[in-house]
């Protein structure tokens, strides 16, 4: 009885030490605060005159890691990972583009986006 109960004990005791080895030391956040609106205000011939415009919302980072967290303005790293804060939005004469979002004068005139005359 005494021997079950040493190997329970011994056996509560690695479970507890495991998981307090794997949970997370520390963590880190940033808000990029780069949330953004790139439009082609009228687009130039040989485009009908549309307009459109897109936007993208601020990127919000976190981590975790047992040895190492930073946060700054514009990046999160946890034990050598980084995430950094991008620019999301870019606009030229023909073209708009937010975050992974890609719109142009040609998919107006073609009817594969909805733009405005």
């Amino acid at each position: 009885m005494k021997k079950l109960t040493f190997i329970a004990l011994v056996l509560l005791s690695a479970f507890f030490l495991g998981s307090h080895a794997a949970a997370a030391s520390c963590t880190a956040t940033v808000n990029c605060n780069n949330g953004c609106i790139a439009s082609v205000e009228e687009c130039p011939p040989p485009y009908q005159p549309y307009s459109f415009s897109c936007s993208a919302p601020s990127q919000t980072f976190q981590c975790s890691g047992t040895t190492t967290c930073t946060s700054t303005s514009t990046y999160v790293e946890c034990d050598g990972n980084r995430q950094t804060c991008t620019q999301q939005c870019f606009q030229g004469s023909t073209y708009a583009d937010c975050g992974s979002k890609h719109l142009t004068c040609s998919q107006c005139q073609s009817h594969q986006i909805s733009c405005l005359l």
